[in-house]
């Protein structure tokens, strides 16, 4: 798959962004949709994505709480059951606040996946991780034909999808063991009715006009800002951030708990002539227009939504 083609296939898809924007990507098939898309972008980001008090990154810049939470509930799971970061595209992620000043983040496979990978759940405090696992003590030998799949079935699912640029056959693995154990099917929710505000043409015209007036931070700072957070959220080298391409068709404001956020989108592609490499994928960031703080960010190697 060469580098213009994947540009085309690896595109947020509208319509399940509210249940896994971090894990699901689709074809947009035409300029309109895209068009279409940006409108929306915003507003489904922050259905999903979790805001929270600062704390600081390196080279200056600022994060929320609920983004070092998530680093170190990522951090957990790899350590205690091998899932990196990678893998995570087969997860839906959800970031709760509970009492005893401890935030739940929870990673519970997608679509028909939720069978086979049941659900992650880390408790975070402070800088302490402590993270289970629903299916933790079953049976997971036999590959693909295991009913419980953990790191090493994600492993073999990753090297199929990343030679095939279709995980089209794993899903259909995964669908079959939850089918056999009794469970339905999996089905799209249907999206809830969010009308425009009135005098409003669109979300994204609502979201502009609340973030311009009080905007503090330049675009091209905001953009910077997301770039230099994403380049050390995830550890890329150098080259890897002078490849990243920055999609403005994708980036557009909205709002996290009413604060206006700049929602910025990168990707990266190291292979122009096809094939995946480790890094590449989807990379996005919410940046705070009035202090640049970094809200939440997000990255999906995107080795799920080949197909």
């Amino acid at each position: 798959m060469k580098r213009e083609e994947w540009q085309k296939v690896y595109r947020p898809e509208t319509g399940a962004l509210d249940i896994r924007v971090k894990n699901t990507l689709a074809s947009l098939p035409n300029d309109t949709r895209r068009t279409e898309m940006k409108k929306v972008l915003s507003f489904a980001l922050v259905c999903v994505l979790a805001l929270a008090s600062v704390v600081a990154l390196a080279a200056g810049v600022l994060v929320s709480d609920a983004v070092d939470a998530v680093t170190l509930a990522e951090k957990a799971l790899e350590e205690k059951y091998g899932i990196t970061k990678e893998m995570h595209t087969y997860f839906h992620r959800e970031i709760m606040e509970a009492e005893n000043h401890c935030t739940v983040v929870t990673y519970t496979g997608f679509a028909d996946f939720a069978y086979v990978l049941g659900t992650y759940t880390v408790t975070v405090k402070g800088t302490d991780a402590d993270a289970v696992w629903s299916r933790d003590g079953e049976d997971t030998s036999g590959g693909l034909e295991a009913p419980a799949w953990g790191a090493q079935q994600l492993e073999t699912a990753l090297e199929i999808n990343a030679q095939t640029n279709s995980f089209g056959d794993v899903y259909l693995r995964a669908m079959e063991h939850a089918l056999a154990a009794g469970v339905s099917a999996w089905e799209a929710p249907v999206p809830e009715d969010n009308p425009v505000p009135e005098g409003y043409q669109s979300w994204a015209h609502y979201y502009r006009a609340q973030a311009l007036p009080v905007m503090e931070i330049a675009p091209k700072e905001a953009l910077s800002l997301a770039k230099t957070a994403i380049v050390e959220r995830y550890g890329l080298a150098r080259e890897q951030a002078g490849q990243m391409e920055w999609h403005d068709t994708w980036t557009d404001f909205g709002m996290h708990d009413g604060t206006p956020v700049l929602c910025v989108w990168y990707s990266l592609c190291q292979n122009p002539d096809g094939g995946w490499t480790l890094g590449d994928g989807l990379y996005g960031a919410e940046v705070n227009v009035q202090t640049g703080v970094i809200e939440a960010i997000y990255y999906d190697s995107t080795l799920a939504g080949n197909g």
